[in-house]
């Protein structure tokens, strides 16, 4: 996409701006859908989450925060008889699931909030496979796991693929393509956050989705300004020129005009800067006023807060002026009571849940969370 349809971009979103009565701002969702279909084209016409957020920081900070402050959260593990076995204060890894707990919470943690799903492979080795016991813990991305739904039976299994392949499974000495799901057990464990569109399987509807809108306008925004700037703050322009040769026979010439005044006016690197159109005088018409046309346009500020809102964290935790003249230090310390209380201890408690009800209940364990403790 070239400068002149970024010009008509912010050209016509401050229109939306200029036709309200009175000279109002357009609302956020006229804007928005000016917007959105730029990202889609940029993103190879997918909503990708995980490319947002690696382009846009509110998003890729927000999602830090959360699992961050999750990974962190006092839990115990007790056996049957209520005793402490083990504690994320001093981890032992008394269990011998994994070393590194903080380091799963969090990835299950951020693959909620990026996906709506996460799972977990319970690793058995040959004592394992007769006594129940794993022998290890491992994050597999969501993205490489296909929950397999029967219409009558509801989940029957889990099928993983990887670089496009079907991996296979060793399960009761046998080669499975699948993980099968008994008796409501698998050797996966899955954590789904609830969806009403949903029956059984995999939510359509969860954080990230709802904060890509946001940080696609976000981005696009990042993307004019940047473009803008390396051509070196040049506009665009539109050459009227009378008896221009036309058709095919005249396009040579036609092409050799446009070439000649984007190298006199704009410079080599600005080629394309400046088209031809016929007309019954000879005038270069400027358009656009670069950054000026983004003036009339608050949306920046609306896109992180809708971030914010979509991830479950108060604005002061993302950007400290927020709480300017709010409160100062008390609104950051309410927010992040809040921040607490609203996302990270349900959070937590339903990563224990699933935890406990897969796979620790059946080996006489629990996840205790000690919310108590923070």
């Amino acid at each position: 996409m070239g400068f002149i349809d970024d010009w008509k971009l912010a050209r016509e979103l401050n229109n939306l701006s200029n036709l309200k009565t009175g000279g109002g701002t357009s609302s956020v969702g006229e804007q928005d859908e000016f917007l959105r279909w730029k990202m889609h084209t940029k993103l190879g016409g997918e909503s990708d989450a995980n490319r947002l957020r690696a382009f846009v920081p509110w998003l890729f900070r927000g999602i830090e925060i959360i699992a961050d402050a999750v990974s962190d959260f006092p839990f115990e593990i007790r056996n049957d008889k209520n005793e402490v076995i083990d504690e994320s204060s001093n981890w032992q890894n008394e269990l011998g699931f994994t070393e590194d707990i903080d380091d799963l919470i969090w990835k299950l943690c951020a693959s909620l909030d990026m996906r709506g799903k996460a799972y977990v492979f319970v690793e058995k080795n040959r004592l394992g496979e007769i006594t129940g016991e794993p022998s290890a813990l491992r994050y597999w991305v969501a993205e490489t796991v296909r929950p397999q739904i029967d219409k009558g039976q509801g989940l029957i299994g889990f099928k993983r693929y990887l670089s496009g392949i079907q991996q296979e499974f060793k399960v009761g000495g046998m080669n499975l393509l699948m993980l099968p799901v008994r008796d409501g057990k698998c050797d996966l464990v899955y954590f789904w956050l609830s969806d009403d569109n949903v029956e059984v399987g995999e939510p359509t509807i969860y954080p990230a989705q709802a904060a890509l809108n946001a940080a696609g306008v976000l981005l696009n925004l990042d993307e004019f300004f940047n473009q803008h700037a390396k051509s070196g703050l040049v506009k665009g322009a539109i050459a009227s020129i009378k008896g221009l040769p036309q058709g095919d026979a005249g396009k040579t010439e036609r092409d050799r005009i446009e070439r000649l005044l984007n190298n006199k006016l704009t410079g080599k690197h600005n080629i394309g800067k400046i088209i031809l159109a016929e007309a019954e005088n000879t005038t270069v018409t400027m358009l656009g006023e670069g950054f000026a046309e983004f003036a009339n346009v608050p949306i920046t500020e609306d896109k992180r807060i809708d971030i914010s809102i979509a991830l479950g964290i108060p604005a002061s935790i993302l950007w400290s002026s927020q709480t300017s003249g709010l409160g100062g230090r008390g609104v950051v310390n309410e927010d992040t009571n809040r921040l607490y209380r609203n996302k990270v201890v349900p959070r937590f408690k339903f990563i224990c849940k699933r935890f406990n009800r897969q796979l620790l209940n059946d080996l006489g364990y629990r996840m205790v969370p000690k919310p108590e403790m923070l």
